[in-house]
């Protein structure tokens, strides 16, 4: 059977060498309809679903006591691994017909999807802003063992 493989795969390669492909080009791609949320470790040697999803929560906030607040909440309550306070940006946007400048701070909320739904609920209970920004975006890829400490690191759901 590996002979058939084999011959497989060697035919394939010798073909695509004629349409400006390499060999491992080929195989790489037998595997584009794999989802992204399938992970492979390499101890098991099988490919295996993540427990939920890493992303990245963006949100805005307009002063340092709101921002030490709301990341210290979000740690403690384990709905992120992590936030990054960045300070001294500036936010132009419109809102209620004008155009709105302020000076903000933004958290960078590392999380996961499972616990998505609670994280936005705390940040609406905690934010003093009428409208928070919220928005969260997948990790596509990272390095693997700080995606596994993100996932790890937040509260398990059921």
């Amino acid at each position: 059977m590996w002979a058939i493989v084999w011959f497989n795969l060697s035919f394939i390669g010798f073909f695509n060498s004629f349409r400006g492909f390499r060999g491992h080009d080929f195989f790489f791609s037998l595997f584009s309809f794999l989802p992204s949320r399938l992970t492979f470790n390499p101890g098991l040697r099988y490919i295996q679903p993540m427990a939920a999803d890493p992303q990245i929560v963006l949100c805005t906030v307009p002063d340092e006591d709101t921002a030490e607040n709301i990341a210290t909440t979000l740690v403690n309550e384990k709905l992120a691994a992590c936030v990054n306070i960045v300070p001294g940006i500036t936010s132009v946007y419109r809102w209620k017909g004008g155009i709105e400048r302020d000076r903000e701070l933004l958290l960078l909320i590392k999380s996961g999807q499972g616990v998505y739904p609670d994280l936005e609920d705390r940040i609406r209970a905690l934010h003093p802003y009428e409208l928070p920004e919220v928005i969260a975006v997948p990790i596509g890829s990272g390095l693997p063992e700080y995606l596994d400490w993100i996932i790890n690191s937040l509260k398990t759901t059921s």
